[in-house]
């Protein structure tokens, strides 16, 4: 059986835990998941020259990446 994670924060959150290059005024509407697998598009925190930011990944796609790149959180 897969790995399987849920996302509750909310856009103001993500954006003050992560400290993200997008203003938190620019609210997007994230609804709660509970039951999210691995071949689910999610958004990832990535860091693009020195600018954190959120970006739809699969989180399968994410794992083979975070193996080789420390800077996705």
């Amino acid at each position: 059986m897969c790995g399987r994670f849920t996302n509750r924060l909310t856009w103001r959150e993500i954006v003050a835990l992560y400290r993200l290059s997008i203003p938190a005024t620019l609210e997007r509407n994230l609804p709660a998941r509970y039951n999210i697998c691995p071949t689910d598009i999610i958004d990832a925190v990535i860091d693009r020259e020195g600018k954190r930011e959120l970006v739809p990944m699969r989180p399968d796609t994410l794992l083979q990446t975070a193996h080789g790149n420390s800077s996705i959180h």
